[in-house]
């Protein structure tokens, strides 16, 4: 197994850039077509994958997706890309059509519900409160209901919105300003609810953990596969002990322990000095990621502008992942993070449409050039490398905005909207799609990084190896072979200070031991 990290020494400090290639496997294709491959004649946003990449949910105010389309309101559509079929689920249990526009699907692991809200009073029965509403269609059963409802089926008195399901389907989340969804709702402020599917009944979350209400507002819910943790964006003081800040601030509830704690502060406790918002939980609860314009949650923030962070709840650390080698001088946002924790995809810059190709000898993009303003990038939290992906498969940059990123459950499957008409052939609708980036290459059993590439003599390079069995780890460089050090989390590390030598490129050579005695190299 071959590969070439460059190792190159030089006289002169260089900036530092993205990898920007796509493999021979990956791909990116359409997601808002037809059944029969029709591109969309109106505008699709807000993509929503399943555990498997199989299923994408999406609004559009199209007609043309599926027959009979004809409400001329923004519609929520399901893709499935193994039997190639587009089917609109913002309907009636009967087949109607909604008779307003509806928003912000999200679907289940399995692709079998997907909520979404909207103002459409004909999608269930007795809909006569004249607010948005939270629905749940089931796809298997063909049956719609809605959810934001209170126990005892009284119809609310306020909006409700931004629902987002856990990937088992057991549980939604999802935020109101209603007053009547559960007992004793006396803070008049937007609050986040969870509703149990099997039962029926309604929770509020935005509570201290001894089920004191907000004093303000709370919004951006998001949930963990089994339904566990939600976090979600506040800036209430009073949740919990010290809030003295003034800004928005992340929260996190672990509903089975009834704890509710802040996670935008640094390592050593310091509350953050900016907004913090748009949070994204992994599976399993462990990591949650989410935007930040605070400056002092990690060391040496000097850009001024809104990076991405992800805070460990075992470890209760927080790092900055929007930095490669040096900080990025326009604002990160919109983070996405897999269901295993180990891929975060997120936003660089703003919409402003740009023309460029990528090299298939440099292999990177650089950020510090003005006329790269947006782009959707993945960053692997296990070898700390950052990957552009909205390309084509020819190596082009997308020439238009990127948004709304959406991950699966490995990080295979990349969901995002795009007004780019260069992404895929034949692009010639004038509006924003629905694109999916999918990674079809597999992991390398034994594999290794070496950051920062570009060096001078006295500089100090990590050397990161990643297998999951070996016993042992070497890096052969300047006719030295050095160890590696096993680290909790399964990477092998070392880190290693460039003597004075001539400038040139040069190989490191790695090599994995194995139990049974045999070795692999990675060069």
């Amino acid at each position: 197994m071959k590969f070439h990290p460059l190792l190159l020494l030089c006289a002169l400090l260089v900036v530092f850039s993205f990898c920007g290639t796509v493999s021979a496997t990956d791909h990116t294709e359409y997601v808002s077509i037809s059944s029969n491959g029709t591109l969309s004649n109106g505008y699709s946003g807000e993509p929503s994958v399943s555990a498997d990449g199989r299923y994408v949910a999406f609004s559009s105010y199209a007609n043309n997706l599926v027959t009979n389309d004809t409400n001329y309101q923004s519609d929520i559509f399901v893709r499935d890309s193994v039997s190639n079929v587009t089917e609109r689920v913002s309907i009636s249990s009967n087949g109607n059509e909604a008779n307003s526009d509806c928003y912000n699907p999200s679907i289940s692991g399995d692709g079998r519900y997907i909520t979404f809200n909207s103002y459409a009073n004909n999608l269930v029965l007795n809909d006569n409160n004249y607010y948005s509403d939270v629905f749940l269609h089931d796809r298997y059963l063909h049956t719609t209901i809605r959810i934001s409802n209170s126990d005892t089926e009284e119809e609310v008195n306020g909006d409700s919105l931004a629902a987002s399901i856990c990937s088992d389907g057991r549980y939604v989340v999802f935020m109101s300003y209603a007053t009547n969804l559960v007992l004793n709702d006396t803070n008049t402020f937007n609050d986040i609810f969870i509703y149990n599917i099997s039962s029926g009944t309604t929770k509020r979350v935005s509570v201290t953990s001894t089920g004191g209400e907000t004093n303000s507002n709370s919004f951006n819910p998001a949930i963990s596969s089994d339904g566990r943790f939600v976090v979600f964006t506040s800036d209430a003081n009073n949740l919990v002990a010290n809030d003295t800040n003034g800004w928005l601030d992340i929260f996190v509830k672990d509903l089975k322990l009834n704890l509710i704690t802040r996670i935008s502060v640094s390592d050593g406790g310091e509350e953050g000095n900016g907004d913090s918002v748009q949070p994204s939980i992994s599976g399993d609860g462990t990591c949650i990621a989410f935007t930040s314009y605070a400056d002092n949650l990690s060391p040496n923030d000097g850009n001024y502008k809104s990076d991405i962070f992800v805070y460990n709840q075992l470890t209760k650390k927080i790092d900055r992942i929007s930095i490669n080698g040096e900080e990025i001088n326009k604002d990160s946002h919109d983070p996405a993070i897999s269901e295993n924790g180990r891929y975060i995809v997120f936003i660089i810059g703003k919409s402003q449409p740009i023309v460029a190709k990528i090299s298939n000898e440099l292999n990177n993009v650089s950020f510090t050039d003005d006329k790269y303003v947006n782009g959707l990038f993945c960053y692997d939290t296990l070898f700390g490398t950052t990957k552009l992906i909205s390309i084509s498969d020819e190596g082009e940059i997308a020439n238009d905005y990127c948004d709304e990123p959406a991950i699966n459950s490995d990080g295979s499957y990349v969901v995002y909207s795009s007004g780019a008409d260069n992404l895929v052939g034949n692009d010639d609708n004038l509006s924003s799609d629905i694109f999916v980036y999918i990674k079809k290459s597999s992991p390398a059993s034994f594999y290794g990084t070496i950051t920062p590439e570009i060096v001078k003599s006295g500089n100090i390079i990590t050397i990161k190896a990643y297998s999951d069995d070996a016993t042992h780890v070497t890096a052969f460089l300047f006719n030295e072979t050095l160890n590696l050090t096993k680290q909790d989390d399964g990477k092998w590390l070392l880190y290693y200070n460039i003597p004075n030598t001539s400038s040139g490129i040069y190989d490191v050579l790695l090599t994995a031991t194995y139990v049974s005695g045999i070795r692999k190299y990675f060069t």
